[in-house]
């Protein structure tokens, strides 16, 4: 990404970056090396790359993330040029690229179709679910055999017992609301029918003000999770941009079970509000990521 370079300050520079990290809007960082080079390309911002908050704060610090900013300047300038003087300066211990994160394929509609019906394995017809589709889940128990949809005859039989085993698992535990996991992805649909009772919620955001960081996380109104393609609270999916990919996989993890309806998810609970919960942080908008 043109006009754009992080560096991670040695902890000797810390006093003097203590002005750009609490007044937003910062155009200089204080350490005369990094300055003299910003001066050089036109440089306009000085990010902390980190939020710090009152809760957070120990945590960030502790782990040096404090140090760490983003450089923001002209997008003509020469960008292996500028990290080379960056990295010259004393007081700058790494300095790194932005790169763009880019999907992998063409966006596709999101369907509540399976293919069910053409799967060459089978799953036992002692469901421990009620789920439509549980029976064709062979991901999560895979006897081998066929399906009574018949003999696919491209695709080779059934290893017995390919699958991730969670039955035996699913008798000790089939979910835990206490633990959230959050779905690196598209964005995930809240409102989804086999999704929503999984959802996080975050109650001082959703009880909250629009446009106030309720919670002092250092994110405003994220209720569901954050998209952090738009550095906003709101998470999307949309049916002509995107592929349905980040509820796909929240659905793997997390699909309510025991609902009647869709798939089983491998924590998605026994059917009494008890699986985990996913936080959707959506790197992924479209095409821009």
């Amino acid at each position: 990404v043109g006009g754009s370079i992080i560096v991670r300050f040695n902890p000797s520079a810390e006093s003097r970056l203590a002005e750009c990290a609490t007044r937003s809007g910062a155009t200089r960082t204080g350490v005369s090396g990094v300055d003299a080079v910003l001066d050089e390309v036109s440089g306009y911002s000085v990010e902390p790359l980190y939020v710090v908050t009152e809760k957070n704060r120990e945590k960030v610090y502790a782990g040096g993330y404090h140090l760490w900013y983003e450089l923001l300047f002209d997008k003509s300038s020469d960008m292996e040029a500028v990290a080379a003087k960056l990295a010259n300066v004393a007081e700058v211990q790494r300095v790194q690229y932005v790169h763009q994160i880019k999907r992998i394929g063409a966006p596709k509609l999101l369907t509540t179709s399976v293919a069910g019906e053409t799967s060459t394995t089978r799953v036992t017809s002692t469901n421990p679910f009620n789920d439509t589709y549980r029976k064709s889940q062979w991901g999560l128990e895979n006897l081998g055999g066929l399906m009574s949809g018949g003999y696919v005859s491209n695709l080779p039989r059934a290893v017995i017992g390919a699958d991730v085993n969670v039955v035996p698992a699913w008798k000790l535990c089939a979910g835990d609301p206490s633990i959230v996991v959050a779905v690196f992805d598209e964005g995930v649909m809240n409102t989804h029918e086999d999704l929503k009772s999984n959802i996080w919620v975050n109650k001082a955001e959703l009880n909250g003000t629009t446009g106030v960081d309720d919670d002092g996380n250092g994110y405003k109104d994220d209720i569901y999770g954050f998209n952090f393609t738009t550095m906003k609270g709101t998470i999307t999916w949309n049916k002509s941009t995107d592929t349905g990919h980040g509820s796909h996989v929240a659905g793997i993890i997390a699909a309510e079970n025991n609902n009647g309806i869709g798939v089983c998810g491998i924590a998605g609970g026994s059917g009494n509000k008890d699986g985990v919960k996913l936080m959707s942080v959506q790197i992924f908008n479209g095409d821009d990521g």
